[in-house]
């Protein structure tokens, strides 16, 4: 979970195998926002990984981050 707010929304990663369908079976990151009226997450960015999803595992703590303003970054 990267971030939500009062009214239930939230913005959050999956890593690994992707679970959308334009991605299905993917190995990468992808980062999607949880909608609460209308209960529907939405994929807003996917990153393909092309190592072992235990390698993301691993690292993704000092992968990204969100700062103040909202911002999510990925780090290289």
């Amino acid at each position: 979970m990267i971030q939500t707010d009062d009214k239930g929304n939230a913005n959050f990663l999956v890593y690994g195998y992707s679970p959308s369908n334009e991605h299905l079976g993917e190995n990468g990151i992808s980062v999607f926002h949880y909608d609460k009226e209308n209960n529907e997450s939405k994929e807003l960015l996917f990153i393909p990984f092309s190592q072992p999803a235990e390698m993301i595992d691993k690292q993704i703590h000092k992968l990204c981050y969100v700062n103040e303003w909202n911002n999510l970054f990925h780090v290289r």
